[in-house]
């Protein structure tokens, strides 16, 4: 009989936590930024989503914070910035 022990593989993920990961996610990013701007229309400007900047802004921030990472200083906010824009510049956050 061959002991197979010093074959085994781990499977994926075997030994690691729950925890969350080390930068914030692109699916987390889309979250954060639907929700405050209430929609998915991730090529719309906030300008035509009727968005307060300043307040779409800091619920951006705070959603990041939230969630446990470091929200980025520059959240892109002008009104002619695409969801998607700051989806992108949130995506990558830094754990806490």
């Amino acid at each position: 009989m061959v002991d197979n022990e010093a074959n085994k593989t781990p499977l994926a993920g075997a030994g690691k936590s729950a925890a969350a990961p080390d930068v914030l996610g692109g699916a987390r990013a889309r979250s954060i930024v639907s929700g405050c701007a209430r929609s998915t229309a991730w090529t719309a400007t906030l300008n035509e989503l009727a968005l307060d900047t300043l307040i779409f802004r800091n619920c951006v921030a705070s959603g990041v914070d939230t969630a446990g990472y470091v929200p980025p200083p520059n959240i892109p906010s002008a009104p002619d910035t695409r969801l998607i824009d700051v989806v992108s510049s949130i995506q990558g956050a830094p754990r806490k």
